[in-house]
């Protein structure tokens, strides 16, 4: 934001990347523990694409259906006079997701370098480039639910972590490139 005496101008934050995403995510059908991980899922592309501070000032909010569930996306009350949102505020309307029979198994959700998103579920193989992961996959095996290893160029990590991982074995088995958040240890 700039400041002086008599003008305040607000900061534009530029949604044209996390909503062209969030549009793209709407075609694929994958896999979450809960209802709630959508919403996770949103936020976690918000915050690995804007700054914190424009994160921070962003509101999400879930509604849910029967069969859909819609997450709403806004600046924050208390923001509004320091943030807009170029694209205005967003509707994203999850329709083709579906929860996993035991609601814990989750597919990851990644970007590729060429900004297209894949799903990847328990055993597939990602052999993409300069990965950004969004939504970190889960699986069941006996009594310990594990990350979905990553792939060895991952490069970005979403910091939600699924609270129904119990294990975090071999996630960065092998990643090469990870330069990632700082709080998410190899």
């Amino acid at each position: 934001m700039i400041t002086s005496e008599k003008i305040v101008l607000m900061d534009e934050i530029d949604t044209s990347k996390i909503y062209s995403l969030y549009d793209k995510l709407l075609n694929l059908e994958f896999f979450v523990s809960s209802k709630e991980k959508l919403i996770d899922l949103a936020k976690s592309i918000a915050a690995v694409n804007l700054t914190e501070r424009q994160y921070n000032s962003l509101d999400f909010t879930l509604v849910e259906n029967q069969e859909n569930v819609k997450i709403t996306l806004k600046v924050k009350d208390e923001y509004k006079n320091r943030f807009s949102l170029k694209g205005g505020n967003k509707e994203i309307e999850f329709n083709k997701f579906k929860i996993s029979e035991n609601n814990k198994n989750q597919s990851m959700i990644t970007e590729n370098a060429s900004g297209n998103l894949n799903v990847t579920n328990p055993n597939d193989k990602v052999n993409d480039k300069d990965i950004i992961v969004y939504q970190i996959g889960a699986q069941t095996a006996k009594d310990e639910v594990t990350a979905i290893k990553f792939p060895t160029d991952v490069n970005k990590v979403t910091r939600f972590l699924p609270k129904e991982i119990t294990s975090l074995a071999k996630l960065f088995h092998q990643s090469r490139k990870f330069e990632g958040d700082h709080n998410i240890a190899k």
